[in-house]
């Protein structure tokens, strides 16, 4: 209809502007980035000799080259994200949103959080807010997208938050064993094959210690059988968004999968944002943290060793009592948590409004928040 012919088309036309306005300065931009590539506070690991996987080249949401084919990937997802979020789902331009889910995520039961993970971090937006949250702790986001990470490495420089990003797979992250307190993404899941979203589950039961929390943070699933109006929008999305992998993703009960894992469910979990899945899950009981391992190599960090496991036989079991539905985001105020003032949000986490069914299903042009990689 023209409804949707004019948003794609006004979609194609955002990208085509942002890629020609940052190719016609890429003298400007590329000096940039690499005059921050070797600053701190932070780190930065790009691996631009890498092997891609076939998956990660795909052009989600018709992005020019994708999140791995144009070294401005980052640049234009983050001004055509704005853009779309204002339309769908409220102010995000100072990162209000992640930063609304990132003050809402729960602790580990002893309240210990010294090591993050944010995988499919994309340009760190969620990165930086689980860093603005938790300022002590160490903090990685890990990509598979060159250009989305050096972007957000060079962001995260000129605010001077201490984030380090890394170049690789969220299924071989390359951590020692145990090594997490807090595990997270935003919007990943859905911008990847089902059978690499269950490779990266079982990376991340892997890699959390004992007590640790994984809270993946995406869309409802669990079912491919709708009323046809949604069931059109999916396949809209799909078609036309070029959201690749999203009839696998919604297919398949990520909860479920979850579990069989050896994760736990916690028993009393709370949302973080609405119209997404409560996924509160907790690897294990026990006091002891992971393993102080992590030494400095150069400007890039490296994380040797191996820290203590709990063999999965030991696993305590849980009463499960959650349902895979969806929250507010919560109205509480951004001052009462740590933020610089270079990126002084409006004063509340916006409304998130409800979007598609209950069994996954969500409004065509809807953006996701997760870029993959990029050949620097």
């Amino acid at each position: 209809n023209i409804s949707s012919h004019t948003w794609i088309a006004n979609q194609r036309l955002t990208w085509k502007n942002l890629q020609d306005y940052f190719h016609s300065n890429e003298d400007a931009y590329l000096s940039e980035m690499e005059a921050t590539d070797r600053k701190g506070p932070g780190s930065l690991e790009l691996k631009p000799r890498m092997q891609l996987p076939e998956h990660v080249s795909h052009q989600i949401h018709i992005q020019p080259g994708g999140y791995v084919g144009d070294p401005f990937a980052g640049h234009m997802y983050h001004y055509g994200t704005n853009s779309f979020y204002l339309g769908g789902r409220g102010h995000n331009d100072q990162d209000q949103i992640h930063r609304c889910v990132a003050n809402n995520l729960p602790l580990p039961k002893d309240g210990k959080v010294r090591r993050i993970l944010d995988y499919g971090c994309g340009i760190g937006q969620f990165s930086l807010a689980l860093k603005e949250r938790f300022p002590d702790a160490e903090v990685w986001g890990l990509d598979i997208g060159g250009p989305m990470i050096r972007y957000g490495h060079m962001r995260a420089s000129h605010l001077k938050y201490d984030v380090n990003f890394v170049q690789r797979l969220a299924e071989d992250n390359g951590f020692p064993d145990g090594y997490f307190d807090l595990v997270t993404s935003y919007i990943a899941h859905h911008e990847m094959p089902a059978d690499v979203s269950r490779q990266v589950i079982a990376e991340v039961q892997r890699t959390t210690r004992p007590g640790a929390i994984y809270y993946p943070i995406d869309f409802i699933t669990g079912g491919s059988e709708m009323i046809p109006r949604y069931m059109f929008g999916r396949w809209w999305d799909h078609r036309w968004n070029n959201e690749r992998w999203s009839f696998e993703y919604h297919a398949m009960d990520f909860a479920a999968e979850i579990e069989a894992r050896g994760f736990n469910k916690a028993a009393d979990p709370k949302s973080v944002i609405r119209g997404f899945g409560i996924r509160h899950y907790i690897w294990a009981e026990g006091d002891s943290g992971p393993a102080d391992v992590a030494t400095s190599h150069g400007n890039v960090r490296r994380v040797p060793g191996a820290a203590r496991r709990l063999n999965p036989q030991r696993l305590r079991k849980r009463a499960l009592q959650v349902s895979d539905s969806a929250g507010d985001c919560g109205n509480r105020s951004l001052g009462e948590f740590r933020r610089p003032a270079a990126i002084a949000g409006r004063g509340h986490c916006p409304g998130v409004p409800r979007t598609g069914t209950d069994s996954g299903g969500f409004q065509a042009g809807l953006t996701r928040l997760r870029p993959p990689q990029v050949r620097v």
